[in-house]
């Protein structure tokens, strides 16, 4: 061995432990409470299916269940229609409970255009103006299928109160 080497060799003092590191220790918990958390959120039952009192039809609503899938629901109500027969049900609501129905009104407006276009009623380029001959302007020009698309090219109107914010109900 070589003197040099032998000098240096004791002479060099340790490289101190890098701070941006965490300590093996903190992995590793950190490791372990990821695993138990990922553990306890597959075997915590949560509640499947509707949540709430059952009104109405309970067998429709059993079928509601089977439709709709194992999703949580708070409050639904449903009603069947076939020819003058009508079943409704519900959880957490019942036939006078009130829903904001949002978009699903464009859903029947189109049925509606289509079953009126079926029967020879009216035709695509039907405007608002033939059906309501006491409309006037721009509005008058618009034609049912424009409406039906949702592409009618008036302006936007201000949303309606929604339930709740201190409306008054008409």
């Amino acid at each position: 061995m070589d003197t040099d080497d032998a000098s240096t060799a004791t002479t060099e003092t340790p490289r101190p432990h890098s701070t941006t590191a965490p300590p093996r220790r903190g992995v590793t918990a950190i490791i372990a409470a990821v695993v138990i958390a990922a553990l306890l959120l597959l075997i915590t039952p949560f509640p499947r299916g509707f949540q709430g009192e059952t009104t109405g039809d309970a067998r429709f609503v059993g079928e509601l269940e089977d439709t709709l899938g194992s999703k949580r629901w708070h409050h639904v109500a449903a009603a069947k229609i076939d020819g003058d027969e009508v079943t409704w049900g519900g959880v957490g609501a019942d036939e006078n409970s009130e829903f904001e129905i949002g978009s699903i009104t464009k859903t029947f407006t189109a049925a509606l255009f289509a079953d009126a276009i079926e029967r020879g009623e009216i035709d695509e380029g039907t405007r608002l103006g033939d059906v309501w001959p006491g409309l006037s302007g721009d509005v008058a020009e618009v034609t049912l299928a424009s409406i039906a698309m949702q592409r009618s090219g008036l302006p936007a109107q201000e949303p309606a109160p929604s339930v709740g914010d201190g409306a008054e109900r008409r």
